[in-house]
């Protein structure tokens, strides 16, 4: 059973409810951000060792963000600007993640299916 992080808004569309101004946080989604890093991380590790400063960390770092700043957002929920703006930067950091899922997919050709199979799984969040 998938554990569930409180998440009020998805990359689709808005999730949340405004009532008299203010969002409502009760929403529940399912922390695919968790999973997405965990599966990027080992994958990362297929990566040839010249990579390990280079590309491998960078895939790393840039999926790591993603989820931190979905939490440090909805940490901050109570003031809804913050929690938007950790938002946009974890939209951001999904969005280097894949461009360095695709240049993975060039580059390293028979790691191509898995790379893609992220990419898709990023595209969602």
């Amino acid at each position: 059973m998938p554990h569930f992080l409180p998440i009020p808004l998805n990359p689709k569309g808005a999730v949340a409810e405004r009532r008299r101004g203010q969002i409502d946080f009760t929403c529940r989604f399912p922390d695919t951000h968790i999973t997405s890093f965990i599966e990027t991380h080992k994958f990362s590790m297929l990566l040839p060792k010249y990579e390990l400063y280079e590309l491998r960390s960078q895939v790393r770092r840039s999926s790591d963000s993603v989820s931190s700043n979905i939490v440090e957002g909805y940490g901050r929920k109570q003031y809804t600007a913050d929690f938007i703006k950790f938002l946009i930067y974890s939209h951001a950091s999904n969005l280097e993640t894949m461009n360095h899922l695709e240049k993975i997919q060039i580059l390293y050709p028979d790691l191509k299916d898995k790379a893609n199979s992220l990419v898709v799984e990023y595209d969602v969040l």
